[in-house]
Parts: structure tokens; sequence; C-alpha cells
């Protein structure tokens, strides 16, 4: 772990999640055998985690170095290699992870980190025809970019994995699939997809001096609505140091940054585009969406409830000082703030209306992806091993990840716990976020930015643009099929 004074957050994520607080972001345990590793602190065991049913393939791969490359930050080094047991739990479960697969394949799985860049060291790799990486976890955005240029492996096409087992995110299968063609995975074989959810946290202290109704009830009733959600966050603003201008040192409904918005929109159950599995249609002009947007807007321009800084620094500072009832970000803020003195709840965002069936949670296009790139020699022996990682990491990291490092150690109450369940459950894609098709991914920064709820003429305006580089994404997937053999 050498970058610990890399970013501010590095700080502040693995002070305590790294082995000179003892509780950097995972936890250490001694493996003996792959197949039944129990965490001592997690209490988890393998028959509590995995399908027994299901058998991993045996073969030998004769000490073959697997080799994973992934950004050169603390957050993405967290879910790749380690090298012994670590006193965190999350480290130990990548540690656990990887372990049982050296010992099922006899392979040894190794780090390759290139700073920021995922796209232009993958390509450059593909278009040479050398074999540099096995595996790359790279953010969904990167992956797209090379997805669409051919540059990796149908997950579809190995006949070594099979994207319909749990340890396979069945909900990007569904959002992103391109005439059964998935380039990129998400799922139990890494945390950082899940790490860029988009949730709500809530100041105890706050709620409970304006005698609110009980969240957690809301959510479970079905009545955690935006509009709800705007009551309540109205209730909470003061001009705390009565000069009559709303500036950082005042108290708000909300804190967020400008990319607070894009969380309401699809947390409303809308979408840009809608797929699928190739079958494109641009639905960000319905009337549904018409009304979350203008919902949205208001919320984030109208009487001071809402504050969003430029940076997450500054909104999550805020938060941790009291000056926000509500506070939107992804969910490794869960972690950051564990040095905030005053308790916090967890809660999804909320719905756009009580008839909405479901809860829905936004994933950050940096939220990484699994993805092989196409100039593997070998592409079922990559399979296998990916396999098996997907397989150990349902197994040890995504206990570790989500019950004990969130659910159990940060989480400050058995509710919050609760409604990270909800939240694991309801992460939806869309294509035209991930692709960013005519700039659109972008619609409602854009608007809020605009103080505009003109969602009809920003649709109108770029909908030729949007349709055109739909079908090229559409027929770039037909090129590429055979790109990798």
């Amino acid at each position: 772990m050498k970058k610990l004074s890399v970013l501010l957050i590095f700080c502040m994520l693995l002070t305590s999640l790294s082995a000179c607080q003892s509780s950097p972001s995972e936890n250490s345990s001694d493996s003996s055998s792959s197949d039944s590793v129990t965490n001592s602190d997690t209490n988890i065991t393998s028959e509590e985690t995995t399908e027994e049913t299901f058998q991993l393939p045996d073969a030998n791969y004769n000490g073959y170095t697997f080799k994973i490359l992934a950004r050169d930050n603390q957050w993405d080094r967290m879910e790749v290699d380690f090298d012994e047991p670590q006193a965190d739990v999350i480290y130990d479960g990548v540690y656990q992870r990887n372990l049982a697969v050296e010992e099922k394949y006899n392979v040894t799985v190794e780090g390759v980190f290139l700073g920021d860049d995922m796209y232009n060291p993958v390509k450059q790799s593909v278009m040479a025809g050398t074999h540099e990486y096995d595996m790359v976890y790279a953010p969904l955005s990167a992956s797209a970019s090379l997805a669409r240029e051919g540059l990796l492996y149908n997950f579809n096409d190995i006949d070594a994995i099979d994207l319909s087992n749990p340890w396979w995110d069945q909900n990007i299968v569904n959002d992103l699939q391109i005439n059964d063609k998935m380039y990129f995975m998400t799922g139990d074989i890494g945390v950082r997809s899940k790490d860029n959810l988009w949730i709500i946290l809530f100041n105890n202290p706050i709620h409970k001096d304006l005698g609110m109704e009980n969240l957690y009830d809301l959510v479970k009733s079905g009545n955690w609505t935006i509009d709800k959600f705007h009551e309540l966050a109205a209730q909470a603003v003061m001009d705390t140091d009565g000069n009559s201008e709303f500036d950082e040192n005042d108290r708000y409904g909300l804190i967020t940054t400008p990319e607070g918005g894009k969380n309401f929109y699809y947390a409303s159950g809308e979408r840009i585009v809608n797929n699928n599995n190739g079958e494109m249609t641009i639905v960000a002009n319905s009337d549904r969406s018409q009304t979350a947007i203008e919902k949205i807007v208001r919320l984030f321009t109208e009487g001071n409830v809402a504050y969003y800084p430029t940076t997450w620094e500054k909104a999550e500072e805020m938060f941790a000082e009291n000056k926000g009832l509500f506070y939107s970000e992804i969910v490794t803020h869960i972690i950051n703030l564990r040095y905030m003195e005053a308790d916090f709840g967890i809660l999804p965002t909320p719905k756009l209306s009580e008839d909405q069936e479901n809860y829905y949670t936004h994933c950050a296009s940096n939220g990484t992806a699994v993805c092989l790139p196409a100039s593997s020699p070998d592409i079922e022996r990559c399979g296998t091993i990916v396999e098996a990682l997907g397989y150990y990491g349902r197994e040890y990291l995504t206990p570790a990840f989500e019950n004990v490092a969130l659910q159990a150690k940060y989480s400050r109450d058995q509710e919050s716990a609760e409604m990270l369940d909800i939240i694991w459950d309801s992460v939806r894609y869309d294509i035209g976020y991930i692709y960013n098709i005519a700039g659109m991914g972008d619609i409602t920064t854009t608007l809020i930015n605009q103080k505009s709820t003109d969602l009809q003429s920003f649709v109108e305006k770029n909908r030729k643009v949007a349709e055109l580089e739909l079908e090229k994404l559409v027929e770039s997937f037909e090129e590429n099929q055979n790109v990798a053999e």
C-alpha cells in the first residue's frame, strides 16, 4: 500500500482502514484451504455465501501469472492483489479470493498499475497484438469506449464464463447487453461498482431536532418519494449566521455535488435510452421524465433547499459539520465519514411517486467494470480464471464489503443495514449515460445549471445526433464480433 498520501480521500478511507489503524477496507485471516476459509472478523463461511451445487472446473495452469490491470490509486488497488493476509476485512477478502483461485488453478494473480488511463494501455496492447494484461478493472466509461472499438472479448463467447451465475450482476446484463454481446461486467468479482452507487445519507441529530417522521418507515412503506424528500429537506433550511445570504456557513436540506441530480433522475425509474438487447429507443422525452426533471430542478434551484459546491471534498466537509439534513453521494462516503461525530443514517434515493413499484440506484460512470482484452492468446484459460475470481469473490469479497465493512462496521444502526440491502438489489444502468449518447448523459446536470425544465427542447435538439450514435454503436458491436479471433 504505497499511496497513503496520494489523495485526501485515501487518507480518510484508509487511515482506519489500513494496517496502521487495523481497519483499512478489508479483513485479516489466514487461509489454509481455498474452499472453506472462515473469516475471523466476519464469521462468514463458504457454505453461507456460495451455492453448493456449482462446481468450478478442474485445471492446472502450471504457475501461469494472471495479470490484472487497474488504475494506480488506492481505491482500485484495493480490489486487485495482496501477497499476504491483511488486517482489513475488504483487503483480506481480496487476498482470500485470489489465494483460492491460485490454489485451485496453480496460477499467480498479479496487479499491474498504470495511472488513471485504462483506455490507451489496453488499446495499444490489443492493436500491437501483445498480451500484457489478462483482465482489466476499468471505469464504466472507459469500458464502454473499449467495447465500442472492438478491443474486448464478448463474455458471451467464452465457454468458461456463464453470465447467468449469481456472482455476475444481472442488472448490467439486462440493461447494457447489445445483440447478445457483453464486453464488460460487474459483480462479486470486485467492489468498486458497488462503491460507486449513489445513496442518501441523513443527519440523525438534525432529523430528531426537527421532529420528523421515521425515514426508514417511509422507505419500507413505499412512501419515500422525491416530494416527501423535498418537503422534509425544506424544513431543515436555516440562515445560520443571520446575514440573509446563503453560503457554506448556513444549513441546507440537501448537500451534494453538481452530479447529484443524475442520482434523482435514475432513481425515478427513468432513462435516457431504453435498450432491449440492441433495440434502442430514446425515452428521455416521456411525460414521466418531464415530471421527474421538473421536480429535480425545483429541488436543486428553489428556496435554498440544496447546496452543491463544485468539489465532493467541500460537500462532505459541510455534511460532517452538520450543515445539511441530507447528503447525496456514493457509497464510499459511508466509510469516509467514519470520523463524523454526529450519527447518520443510510437511505436509497427516493422514488418519483408512490405508485413506482421499486427503488432504483444509479451507478456512477467511475464505477469499475471487468474487461478482457481481445489480445488474449488463451481466452478459455482467461475465462476459467475470471469465473473463479467471481465465484470466490462472492464467497469472500462481497460478504467482507457488504456485511462487515458497511453494514456492521460503518453503518450506525441496523435499519441502515437493511437500506443497503435495498440499494444493492436496485442498480440500473443506462446506455445513454454510460456511452454519453449525444452528450445526453449530462442532461440532468445541464438543466439544473441552466435552471431550466425544458427537457423536450434539449432532447429534440440532440435527437438526430443521438439516434445516429445509437445506430453506430449497434453497428460497431456487429462489426467487432470477430475482432478477438
